[in-house]
């Protein structure tokens, strides 16, 4: 299956772009997802464990569940004031 994964803040600027499309087998978790980033854009796994996930617009935790199709954001923290 195929998801969207869109990239905010420094993870848009690490990977150089605001949005991928990964492919991952059926059943794939958030958790499974971050992982393959992981492997793809190394540099991004010390910002991935202060970040929120979200898919299709709402807050999710790593163990959910993936389908065809979906938005997942990848959420890093922000500052300022």
């Amino acid at each position: 299956m195929t998801v969207n994964v869109l990239l905010f803040a420094a993870a848009r600027e690490m990977a150089g772009q605001s949005e991928i499309q990964i492919d991952l087998d059926r059943g794939a978790t958030v958790a499974q997802l971050g992982q393959l980033l992981k492997e793809k854009y190394p540099e991004m796994e010390l910002l991935m464990s202060s970040s929120n996930w979200s898919v299709d617009q709402a807050y999710v935790t790593l163990d959910h569940e993936l389908v065809e199709g979906c938005h997942v954001g990848l959420i890093p923290p922000v500052s300022g004031g």
